[in-house]
């Protein structure tokens, strides 16, 4: 399940590493505080698709890695990136997205620093990520199977609350495969 053919990457960074993603804004079952008697008005939640099924996800995520890892301060600026992943139909698609590093204790103590990333609203239609803003994206804080272990545990516990409650974080396993944008390699 795990390639580390890469271990010695310049921080960590797991060629076709398993991470978790979790929607903070907008999978939130974003139920508005209603006017009594007003159920008339209330929509079912529809998620966004790549929040539709429970099944992995591949794909491939260009961005500046190299200046990524050097985002440590408390506030960093948004850097251009882009996805691409097969659809359906086995097409190639691209998609524009700006990513920064998030986060307060894992930026500061981990090999990979947890991503957000900022989606346009034009750029993500029809597209898997359709109707995305802001999606925090979270792995493996070591290049460890124990860390690995650690990702897959809160991916499970998300799913759990989801049961539970509506009031909760939507989240998808994806498969990815990294790219730096200034040196073409995988990293």
């Amino acid at each position: 399940m795990r390639n580390t053919g890469n271990r010695g990457a310049a921080w960590g960074w797991v060629r076709g590493a398993w991470c978790a993603t979790t929607l903070f804004a907008g999978a939130m079952q974003a139920q508005e505080a209603q006017p009594q008697g007003s159920t008339a008005d209330k929509k079912p939640y529809n998620p966004p698709p790549v929040f539709s099924s429970a099944s992995n996800v591949e794909f491939t995520l260009h961005a500046p890695f190299n200046r990524l890892r050097r985002d440590r301060q408390v506030e960093t600026e948004y850097r251009p990136a882009f996805i691409t992943y097969r659809n359906l139909e086995g097409d190639s698609v691209r998609v524009p997205l700006r990513v920064r590093t998030r986060g307060i204790w894992r930026k500061a103590n981990c090999q990979i620093p947890p991503l957000m990333f900022n989606f346009t609203k034009d750029s993500t239609k029809g597209t898997l990520f359709g109707r995305l803003d802001r999606v925090r994206f979270s792995f493996h804080c070591r290049d460890a199977d124990d860390y690995e272990q650690y990702v897959l545990q809160e991916h499970q516990l998300y799913r759990v609350q989801r049961l539970l409650t509506p009031f909760s974080f939507a989240v998808r396993l994806v498969r990815v495969t990294f790219v730096d944008t200034e040196s073409n390699d995988t990293v």
